[in-house]
């Protein structure tokens, strides 16, 4: 390739020529995460993990009283989805 001045650019030909070539200066850009990404990825964590196995120990045992503790565990991650959502 020819060495381009930098002030003046390529020529019409010289960008016909490289067109041709197939050297295109195309950017692709990933906006962001999928909706599932963003769901699974607030879903799926060890302090949800382990808050659902004590929702499950109490609910066996009968004590639905102490399982109150779900309606925050419920809010923490839709808000934490909502957060990651409206930030694009």
């Amino acid at each position: 390739m020819n060495k381009v001045n930098m002030t003046e650019g390529l020529s019409n030909a010289e960008v016909e020529e490289q067109k041709r070539l197939g050297n295109l200066n195309i950017m692709t850009v990933k906006v962001g995460n999928s909706n599932k990404d963003i769901i699974i990825k607030n879903s799926m964590t060890l302090f949800n993990l382990l808050n659902l196995v004590l929702a499950v120990v109490l609910f066996i045992i009968g004590s639905y009283k102490n399982m109150l503790f779900i309606f925050s565990i419920i809010s923490n991650t839709s808000i934490g989805i909502y957060d990651v959502k409206s930030s694009f």
